[in-house]
């Protein structure tokens, strides 16, 4: 059965210094019942990028790069730029369950579980389906904010993207359940 990509309601809050232990609080009480999670990140910026398998560089391709060479220049971003946004959108959907790139791999799981699916991984077993969030969401005629861009509203087409790769591509098929654990660029 394909999942209904029809949202309830969607409820959009503020968080702040003033009430973020407030919404942390009900943040891990609503995931009983809500318990798929789509996340999005907002740094300022990129500084580090690889110098090997990064075509500017040598003309190579970034696909190319070891997960621990990926792993390196994500962490040295994420290490010298401060984080200005986190969007989280939590769903009821009903999808199957499912320092260095072992603890990072590790601390993804600790904090979102074992059934962690990435979009950019799944992409490239998806025929004419690739570049950023934006164009795959038009590409797929996800319904949404798009280019509204702020990590609330990328949280959220997110999992509608997600939600619809799944059902135009795999339909309820086991051969889904072969990405769960799949980091792009640490595969």
């Amino acid at each position: 059965m394909a999942p209904n990509l029809k949202l309830k309601p969607i409820e959009i809050r503020e968080v702040w210094l003033d009430n973020l232990y407030k919404e942390f609080y009900g943040i891990s009480n609503a995931l009983v019942r809500f318990p798929i999670v789509s996340m999005d990140t907002r740094f300022p910026g990129v500084i580090y990028h690889p110098t090997r398998g990064n075509s500017i560089h040598d003309g190579t391709s970034v696909y190319f790069l070891r997960p621990v060479s990926n792993y390196q220049a994500l962490k040295s971003n994420v290490d010298a730029l401060k984080l200005i946004q986190v969007g989280l959108t939590m769903s009821d959907s009903n999808l199957p369950d499912f320092g260095t790139v072992h603890i990072f791999v590790l601390l993804v799981r600790m904090f979102f579980g074992a059934q962690v699916y990435d979009i950019k991984h799944i992409m490239k077993f998806c025929n004419n389906l690739y570049g950023g969030l934006e164009r795959v969401a038009k590409t797929l005629e996800v319904d949404g904010e798009v280019g509204n861009r702020h990590a609330g509203s990328d949280s959220l087409i997110t999992l509608k993207t997600f939600l619809k790769i799944k059902e135009k591509f795999f339909g309820d098929g086991n051969y889904f359940k072969l990405f769960v654990g799949v980091l792009y660029g640490l595969e």
